[in-house]
C-alpha cells in the first residue's frame, strides 16, 4: 500500500493562547500545500474550526480535566488510544510532527506514530514568577525528546539551544486575528465612550503584577476621578487582588474563562488603553491580540516583551514592579489622543510582519534544512 507523507499537528490542550497558535499555524501550513493531519482534544474551545479546515484527516481524541482524570486517561491513552491512534494513521508517513505547544502527551503521540523529524515550540524557556518546577521539569523531558526546538523570541534562541544542545530557531508569534471569524460572537461588555477606558485581559497569575496595576490605577483615579475604567478580564484566583481594587471607581472585574465567542467584544470600544504590568513573562498573546484592534498598550520591560511592544512606537515600556511608573505611562496616554492614533498606525504597519503564512513557509524550510 503506497503511504502518504503528511505533516503532524499535535496539540492536545484546550484553552488558551495555544489552540489560537496551532490552528492558525495549520491553516499556513495549509496554505503552503502541507499536507496535514492534526491529533486535538475533544475538548479543545475552537473544535469546531478544525473541523472546517481542509485537513487530511483530524483526530479527536479523549484528553483530562482534573489530576485524577489525567491519570485515568493516560492509563486509557496506553491500553486503547494509542492503538486507535496508530490505526488512525494507517495510510501516512509523518514526515514532520510540529508541536505548537508541549502538553503533557506531546512525546506519547509523536511515539505513537513514527515521525520522522519532530519541532516543537518553547514556549517559556525561563521560568516565571509562581510557575510549578514539576512541570517544568516534565515539559523539559518533552523538549529533550525533539530533533528541532522553536522560541518566539530572539533572545531566547541561544539560551534554549544551551539548555537542550538542540537546533534551535526563531519565529515569531503570529497574528492573533481568529476571534474575528468566530460564529455566533457575543457582547460581553459595554465601554463609556465619554472614558478612558484601561483593560487587563488574561489568566490571572501571580506573575500578571495585578497587585501593581491597583496601586497605579488608585493613584490615577485619585486624580482622574470618574474619566476613567479599568476592566479586568480573566478567569484565575482573584482573592489575592480584590480588596487592593475595592471601593475604586469604574472597576469592572469579570474574574471567569472568557470565551472565545466574546473575546472580541472586550477589544472593541472607544479611547481603550491595554495594560499588561507582567513581573516576569517570555511573551505574550494579549500583545499581539491588542494589536489586531489598534489599541495602544503599555507593557513591562521583562523577558521578550520589548520584542513585541517597541518603546514611543506601538507601546509604552515600563520596568516591572513599578507602580509609580505605571501609573505614569497611563496617565500620558489616558491624556494624548493624537499619540494613541500614532501607535494604532504603528501596529497596523506591524501586522503585515506577523503574517502566520509567512511564519509557515520560515517553519517548511526550518524543518527541510
Amino acid at each position: 500500500m503506497i503511504r502518504k507523507s503528511v505533516w503532524l499537528v499535535n496539540y492536545t490542550g484546550r484553552k488558551g493562547g495555544g489552540p489560537l497558535d496551532a490552528i492558525c499555524m495549520t491553516k499556513g501550513l495549509l496554505h503552503c500545500g502541507i499536507p496535514v493531519v492534526a491529533v486535538v482534544s475533544k475538548d479543545v474551545e475552537n473544535l469546531e474550526q478544525w473541523k472546517r479546515l481542509s485537513l487530511e484527516k483530524l483526530i479527536v481524541i479523549e484528553t483530562y480535566h482534573s489530576k485524577v482524570d489525567f491519570l485515568l486517561k493516560t492509563m486509557l491513552f496506553a491500553l486503547r488510544q494509542k492503538r486507535e491512534l496508530q490505526a488512525a494513521m494507517r495510510g501516512y508517513d509523518v514526515e514532520v510532527s510540529y508541536s505548537p505547544m508541549f502538553t503533557f502527551w506531546t512525546g506519547w503521540i509523536n511515539k505513537a506514530v513514527s515521525c520522522r523529524k519532530k519541532i516543537g515550540v518553547v514556549h517559556d524557556p525561563l521560568a516565571r514568577f509562581g510557575d510549578k518546577q514539576l512541570l517544568l521539569r516534565f515539559f523539559h523531558y518533552v523538549a529533550l525528546d525533539m530533533d528541532v526546538l522553536l522560541v518566539h523570541s530572539r533572545r531566547f534562541v541561544d539560551i534554549v539551544a544551551k539548555e537542550y544542545r538542540k537546533p534551535t530557531y526563531y519565529i515569531p508569534l503570529g497574528r492573533h486575528n481568529i476571534y474575528a471569524e468566530c460564529p455566533n460572537k457575543e457582547h460581553a461588555i459595554c465601554y463609556d465612550a465619554t472614558k478612558v477606558n484601561f483593560l487587563f485581559f488574561g489568566t490571572i497569575s501571580k506573575y500578571k503584577g495585578l497587585n501593581v496595576l491597583a496601586e497605579a490605577y488608585r493613584a490615577l483615579s485619585a486624580d482622574y476621578g470618574d474619566r476613567v475604567t479599568l476592566t479586568i478580564a480573566g478567569a484565575g484566583d482573584f482573592s489575592p487582588y480584590r480588596a487592593s481594587f475595592e471601593g475604586l471607581p469604574g472597576i469592572t472585574v469579570i474574574n471567569r474563562w472568557i470565551r472565545n465567542e466574546e473575546t472580541e467584544s472586550f477589544f472593541m470600544g472607544d479611547n481603550m488603553i491595554v495594560v499588561c504590568p507582567y513581573l516576569g513573562a517570555t511573551q505574550s498573546g494579549v500583545v499581539l491580540l491588542t494589536y489586531e484592534y489598534q489599541i495602544p498598550i503599555i507593557a513591562t520591560d521583562t523577558g521578550a516583551l520589548s520584542e513585541q511592544v517597541e518603546d514611543e512606537v506601538t507601546g509604552l515600556l515600563i520596568p516591572p514592579g513599578d507602580a509609580t511608573a505605571l501609573k505614569t505611562a497611563m496617565e500620558r496616554l489616558a491624556g494624548d489622543e493624537k499619540l494613541r492614533e500614532r501607535m494604532a498606525s504603528e501596529q497596523r504597519k506591524l501586522l503585515k510582519e506577523l503574517d502566520w503564512n509567512v511564519s509557515a513557509e520560515k517553519l517548511i524550510e526550518i524543518a527541510r534544512e
